[in-house]
């Protein structure tokens, strides 16, 4: 019965053991899989706000940019100056308005302030550049002065400045009746690099991969309206053809919107969130490279491995100690018996 019993205590610690192994690997299994899942979940979560910031900030600045238009498209004070000069223009009036024009320049940093006549020729320029109205703003002039309210010119390379600049085109109408022509029009001309820029590419945390960029569709490629961090001099000649599905700024001209993963500009894999800039023909792409997204968790997904293998090789050690330890107390028994069993033969054959 002893024999048995004594036979019996090895499996039972195998047994134990295997058991202790396969509930610490199951339960390293789960915590892995949770924390990828919540990794996962704290990237969607960081690059989503991080797009619906910038996104915030864009149709906020444009929304400032039109409402600076039309404070001075409103004024019939002003209004009637500007009129009276582009009638008959004399260096007093035109004094004054350059006056408001550098004012109103400095305090909301344009670049330029530029007053047009009805047929889009500069009358007075903050900067002194050319009389004749940029071939990207002509069409957005006729346009504006149809539709009687500010609109924004498209993203353009300036020709006195090649900086890529937005204008916002606010015709001058003297009252609001339909039949009323204009007198002319103002051009608020921002530089994209000083106002937009930094507020696109600013990041609330460190990071080597991480970026944000405008793109556009211009036909059958998608143009990058900013600059981007990987790649110098791309500002608006980065083109991608549509049929590149993979790059997240390609699927979000095609109306994906979330979190996407592709390849970016580089064909590197890259997690991404786009969103449209509402107001504009604008999509922002907020991305980041895989390898510095996973990086973190396979450094965690290391150290889960590592303590799980050194739990199992304890609990392996445990178990061999016990094991060694019973077969001493089995062997000792049977030693302890087998000198019982002798003294006894000794004494019955005396």
């Amino acid at each position: 019965m002893q024999t048995q019993k004594s036979s019996s205590t090895p499996r039972l610690i195998l047994t134990t053991m295997m058991v202790l192994i396969l509930l610490l690997i199951s339960a390293g299994v789960w915590f892995y899989q949770s924390q990828k899942k919540t990794m996962r979940e704290v990237m969607i979560r960081d690059l989503s706000s991080v797009a619906q910031l910038k996104v915030d900030q864009l149709v906020s600045w444009r929304a400032e940019r039109l409402g600076n238009a039309e404070l001075i498209i409103n004024r019939p004070v002003a209004l009637s100056i500007i009129a009276s000069f582009l009638a008959a223009p004399q260096d007093q009036s035109r004094e004054v308005i350059r006056s408001r024009f550098m004012s109103f320049q400095a305090n909301h940093g344009y670049q330029d302030v530029v007053l047009l006549d009805p047929a889009g020729t500069i009358r007075l320029t903050m900067t002194g550049r050319d009389r004749a109205l940029s071939d990207c703003c002509v069409d957005m002039f006729y346009n504006a002065l149809a539709q009687r309210r500010p609109l924004f010119t498209h993203v353009y390379s300036d020709p006195m400045t090649d900086e890529p600049s937005l204008a916002v085109i606010a015709p001058l109408y003297p009252d609001t009746q339909p039949e009323t022509e204009a007198v002319g029009a103002l051009l608020f001309i921002s530089n994209m690099r000083e106002q937009l820029f930094p507020m696109i590419q600013g990041w609330p945390l460190p990071s080597d991969s991480v970026e944000a960029y405008i793109v556009a569709r211009d036909g059958d490629e998608v143009q990058v309206l900013s600059d981007v961090r990987h790649r110098e001099n791309a500002t608006m000649d980065l083109r991608i053809p549509l049929q590149t599905t993979n790059d997240p700024a390609v699927a979000a001209v095609l109306g994906y919107q979330g979190i996407f993963e592709g390849k970016d500009y580089r064909g590197v894999d890259v997690v991404a969130s786009m969103l449209p800039v509402p107001g504009s023909s604008w999509f922002i792409v907020v991305k980041k490279d895989a390898v510095e997204i996973f990086a973190e968790w396979r450094f965690r997904a290391l150290m889960i491995s590592g303590l799980l293998a050194t739990l199992v090789l304890s609990i392996g050690a445990m178990g061999l100690l016990l094991w060694q330890r019973e077969r001493k107390q089995h062997f000792a028994r049977l030693y302890a018996a087998e000198a019982l069993l002798r003294a006894n033969v000794e004494r019955h054959s005396i």
